[in-house]
C-alpha cells in the first residue's frame, strides 16, 4: 500500500512546557509520508527555542500574532498538501503507530472522515489516567449535544480528507473561542458519515492553562448558540423540536437531581 501523505497542523502559544512532547508523537511516528504545519501565535516562553530545535522534522513553521487558534488552524489548513488532515493541539499527542492505522481506515476511498472509538485523558505530566468512548452516532445526536453528556467527538482522534474542506471559507468560524471544532463536525456531518473505528489514537492533556482545565462551563454557551444554528429556520417544526427537546432534557434533570434531596427531607421527618 502506497503510504498517502498525513499533514498535520498544530497551532500553538506559550505551550512551551508541552510542545516538545507533542511533536515528538508525531514525528517519532516513523511514518514515510508526513508533513507537520506548526503556526505558533508568538509565543513568549521557550516554544520558540523547541521549535528551532526540531525544525528539520517540522515542515513549515511560523510564529507571529495572530487572532486565535481557530485563526492559526485556518492558516495551517492553508498550507498543508497532504491527502489526509489531523490537528493536534501543542499540549496532546499521538499514540504511536496511529498514523499508520490512519492510512489503513483511510485505503477505502468511501471514507472522508474517521475516529478511533477510545481517547485517553492525560495528565499534567503526560500519564494517561483515564479513557473515555467518542460516542458519535449522527449530526442529530450531535446537534442534541445535552442528550450525550456533551460532546461526542474528540478532536484530536478525529482524521478528514482534505478534499471535504476545500470549499469552507473560512475552515473554522474564528469568532468561536471554544466550539469551534463543534461547529465543523456538524458542518461536515451534514454531508457525511464519520467512520468510527476500534482504537486508542489520541490523549487529551488535562492541565491548569488548557481550556477544558478551566472549566467544562464556559463551553456551554457557545456550544448552544452553535447547536442553534442547525435547528433550522426560527419557530419551524425542527426548531421547536430541538427547543422542546432540550427543555424537557434539562427538566427531567433537575427533577431527577432534586428526588434525593426529597427523599431525604421524607426520611429525615
Amino acid at each position: 500500500m502506497t503510504a498517502p501523505k498525513i499533514s498535520i497542523v498544530m497551532p500553538s502559544y506559550n505551550q512551551g512546557d508541552f510542545l516538545e512532547a507533542a511533536i515528538a508523537s508525531i514525528t517519532d511516528q516513523g511514518y514515510p509520508n508526513l508533513e507537520l504545519v506548526v503556526i505558533d501565535g508568538g509565543s513568549t516562553d521557550n516554544s520558540i527555542s523547541i521549535l528551532e530545535k526540531h525544525s528539520d522534522a517540522i515542515s513549515f513553521w511560523s510564529t507571529k500574532p495572530d487572532e486565535g487558534q481557530s485563526d492559526a488552524l485556518n492558516t495551517g489548513f492553508k498550507i498543508v498538501k497532504g491527502d489526509i488532515i489531523g490537528w493536534l493541539n501543542s499540549d496532546d499527542t499521538f499514540q504511536p503507530g496511529t498514523f499508520l492505522e490512519v492510512a489503513r481506515v483511510f485505503s477505502d476511498l468511501s471514507v472522508k472522515i474517521a475516529m478511533c472509538k477510545r481517547f485517553g485523558l492525560m495528565d499534567a505530566e503526560g500519564t494517561v489516567f483515564d479513557f473515555k468512548a467518542n460516542s458519535f452516532k449522527n449530526h442529530q445526536t450531535l446537534v442534541r449535544y445535552w442528550s450525550t453528556g456533551g460532546m461526542t467527538i474528540n478532536q484530536p482522534s478525529v482524521f478528514f480528507r482534505r478534499d471535504i474542506i476545500k470549499d469552507y471559507e473560512p475552515v473554522l468560524d474564528t469568532s468561536l473561542h471554544y466550539a469551534m471544532d463543534y461547529d465543523l463536525w456538524l458542518r461536515i456531518t451534514l454531508e457525511h458519515e464519520i467512520r468510527v473505528v476500534e482504537g486508542h489514537w489520541a490523549n487529551y492533556r488535562f492541565h491548569e492553562t488548557s481550556k477544558s482545565g478551566l472549566g467544562f462551563h464556559d463551553f456551554l454557551p457557545e456550544w448552544y448558540a452553535v447547536s442553534r444554528r442547525y435547528w433550522g429556520r426560527k419557530w419551524s417544526s425542527v426548531w421547536l423540536l430541538n427547543w422542546l427537546h432540550r427543555q424537557l432534557y434539562h427538566y427531567s434533570i433537575r427533577i431527577f437531581r432534586g428526588v434525593p434531596n426529597r427523599v431525604k427531607r421524607i426520611t429525615n421527618g
